[in-house]
């Protein structure tokens, strides 16, 4: 079963881990969507996914994340605050 699903704003992780687990493409492409927030697009082989960001090139799974990313608006942030 997958951890995320398609429409699901996810971030991806800083680093590789050192294990592989996340099979993140050797010549470093995949590294520009380091520590950044990504869109789930579609889903491959029952839990592999595809993002938008990078319009479908790279095969992504649950080790490349490292949770949901939560959209706050500005107002939300500084409600929170008070």
């Amino acid at each position: 079963m997958s951890k995320y699903h398609v429409g699901d704003r996810v971030v991806v992780v800083k680093n590789w881990p050192p294990n592989r687990a996340a099979r993140q493409n050797p010549e470093g492409f995949m590294d520009q969507y380091l520590d950044t927030i990504v869109t789930i697009d579609c889903m491959d082989y029952g839990d592999l996914y595809r993002i938008k960001e990078d319009r479908h090139c790279w095969l992504w799974n649950d080790h490349c994340f490292v949770g949901l990313a939560v959209d706050i608006s500005e107002p939300e942030f500084f409600n929170m605050l008070s």
